[in-house]
């Protein structure tokens, strides 16, 4: 049995980009007649494995262990959008990366409000909430 393997890559473009694309091909073929005590074995089958990476400039690859049910997940949702695994994964965390992005925000805008001083007693938020019941609630407290 003899194994081929064959790997191309694209050079740097001297810009300081990285390799802009990957391609690695195993290709893995018996090349004669497997003779065991009488019988004969004629191979039938080429096995070919393709993979291909391509990296973009502006992306970078990343790397992360999930428990196998997030995983099972994330391929469920894959097969059922007809999507890359990838892709879902690419979705998801712009999503959370756009959320945290806003929890910042708002945070930085809170602080900034009891820097300035615009802030509610507690005790004029509990007696307000304590109201919401009664016949006559208070006003919302300012």
């Amino acid at each position: 049995m003899k194994a081929l393997s064959l790997s191309k890559s694209t050079p740097s473009s001297g810009k300081g980009n990285s390799d802009l694309a990957h391609l690695m091909a195993a290709i893995t073929r018996t090349l004669s007649r497997v003779r065991t005590g009488t019988h004969s074995v004629q191979p039938v089958a080429i096995t070919v494995s393709t993979i291909v990476c391509t990296k973009l400039p502006d992306e970078e690859v990343l790397t992360a262990h999930v428990p196998l049910p997030l995983a099972e997940k994330v391929d469920q949702i894959a097969a059922r959008l007809e999507r890359s695994r990838g892709w879902i994964v690419k979705q998801a965390l712009t999503a959370w990366v756009d959320q945290e992005e806003e929890r910042r925000r708002l945070t930085l805008e809170a602080l900034a409000d009891v820097d300035a001083g615009r802030v509610i007693d507690h005790q004029a938020v509990q007696a307000w909430a304590d109201s919401l019941d009664s016949d006559k609630p208070l006003s919302l407290p300012l």
